[in-house]
């Protein structure tokens, strides 16, 4: 039950923790490090908002894609794993493993599901391409 209502609401919440996790407050950066790598785990491409790749995060007014999310959170994990508290550098440890995982997953083409974000690996051309073609 648990798991269905954070699938409900997981992009705010993971949107929300990102920017917890750079806040001057170190117990807020200790505790938003831990619930993301509790809950990255498993997550799809689609899950993390899917889009297409960009490589910009600093785009704000748009809306963040999977990939925009993806950098932040390898931003918010090396800067967590430079943090003067002993307890977010061990939260940024643990956010680290599941965030390279992740990466790892989501790059592998024989583990993710191919058919549903073929997508993911065509370029903004092959992308208007398709979609004429469907048209």
């Amino acid at each position: 039950e648990s798991r269905a209502i954070i699938n409900q609401h997981l992009l705010p919440t993971i949107d929300v923790l990102i920017q917890d996790a750079g806040s001057k407050l170190w117990r807020a950066r200790a505790g938003a490090c831990g619930a993301l790598a509790d809950i990255i785990v498993g997550r799809s491409w689609q899950d993390l908002g899917g889009g297409g790749i960009e490589i910009d995060d600093e785009g704000s007014a748009m809306k963040p894609t999977a990939s925009i999310r993806l950098l932040r959170l390898w931003k918010i994990t090396m800067r967590s794993l430079d943090d003067v508290r002993t307890a977010v550098r061990e939260r940024g440890d643990t956010l680290g493993r599941g965030i390279r995982a992740l990466t790892i997953r989501l790059c592998d083409p024989s583990v993710s599901n191919l058919l549903e974000e073929s997508d993911v690996y065509l370029s903004n051309a092959q992308r208007k391409q398709r979609e004429e073609q469907r048209k």
